[in-house]
């Protein structure tokens, strides 16, 4: 793996470990990173270039990132802002910047992905749907919804 990816991915995880509320329990590290296998792994079916790999490797780890506030709505775009600086930090140009914010912004639900890297975000960010693992992950994600409706509302 490239120095910068695993540079990021050191700061990354920490970053999780530091910031990551627990009521969150399905938008978590562990959630972000079998979007980044997912994403690894379409982008191989499709032969996509190494820096096309590398934006989808840096969207599937930042794209709930937004949720580090405890807060759900909206996340896809705190998500977006907060990659903004941190991509700009690590060194990476305005435009793979913004490439890179469109992919995390494209899997706010209804998804409507307007290329082949956005669609492969939104097909890995709902891969659970098709998991042996569904209905363990669809009762976090409940879980989580309802404590973020009660949390908004205390």
């Amino acid at each position: 793996m490239d120095k910068q990816l695993e540079k990021f991915e050191l700061w990354i995880r920490k970053m999780f470990e530091n910031r990551q509320k627990s009521e969150v329990c399905y938008h978590n590290m562990d959630h972000s990173l079998q979007i980044v296998k997912k994403v690894a792994e379409i982008g191989e079916h499709y032969k996509l270039s190494t820096q096309e790999k590398e934006d989808l490797f840096f969207a599937g780890w930042m794209h709930d990132i937004g949720y580090w506030e405890g807060k759900g709505e909206g996340h896809e775009l705190k998500g977006s802002e907060m990659a903004q600086d941190y991509l700009i930090e690590l060194g990476l140009s305005q435009e793979r910047v913004d490439r890179i914010k469109s992919l995390i912004l494209a899997t706010k639900i209804p998804q409507n992905p307007h290329n082949l890297l956005e669609e492969i975000i939104c097909d890995a960010d709902l891969f659970h749907l098709s998991s042996e693992r569904f209905f363990e992950q669809t009762l976090l994600l409940k879980k989580e919804k309802q404590i973020l409706a009660l949390k908004k509302h205390l």
